[in-house]
């Protein structure tokens, strides 16, 4: 009977190693379609957290005026496995060179073409350019059309849920230290 249980057991545990590793070890598919063969699908290595996203249109140059926001296109569809989203971010490469990448969420659910918010937080007009040697760098800030714009990484969807409560609930249950004290209140 002993050795019939230590068998259990070792099975048991193996096969729970094995499940364990089959867990551990699947990463989430991003399938991506592209809107040409021209569209650069997104890049990333194995130690980065984020995705190099890149721009995609006809034109030879985009022009984003100072202080304005534009949409730049991708070509990029995605189907995003549901309990994840990706979150686009801002490349510390572009954000030295006055490109603001403003917020973006693109859900599982989302079917069309990403488009990055990009802000140009420069005094000179911001040119994504195919060609940049064709424009002046003195008068304009210039983006290669090669080069990424932003990244976007892969988050997890934390379900969760809303409940409505009455001001005397709110008092009773969410006293903080802070309590209502806003931006800057910390004192950090």
């Amino acid at each position: 009977m002993t050795e019939l249980y230590t068998f259990i057991l070792w099975v048991t545990a193996f096969v729970v190693s094995l499940i364990a590793l089959v867990i551990v070890d699947r990463k989430p598919v991003i399938k991506f379609r592209l809107a040409s063969k021209y569209v650069t699908l997104p890049t990333k290595r194995d130690e980065d957290a984020g995705y190099d996203i890149y721009p995609h249109f006809k034109d030879l140059s985009l022009v984003i005026p100072p202080h304005k926001t534009a949409l730049i296109p991708t070509g990029l569809y995605s189907v995003i496995p549901k309990g994840y989203y990706m979150q686009l971010k801002e490349r510390s490469s572009t954000g030295s060179k006055t490109v603001i990448q403003q917020a973006g969420v693109i859900d599982s659910g989302y079917r069309g073409e990403w488009k990055v918010p990009i802000t140009n937080g420069g005094t000179k007009p911001l040119i994504i350019a195919k060609f940049p040697e064709d424009f002046d760098s003195t008068m304009t800030t210039i983006l290669p059309y090669n080069k990424a714009i932003c990244q976007a990484t892969l988050e997890r969807v934390h379900p969760s849920k809303i409940k409505r409560i009455s001001s005397v609930a709110f008092a009773k249950c969410c006293n903080t230290e802070r309590g209502e004290g806003g931006f800057g209140s910390s004192g950090k």
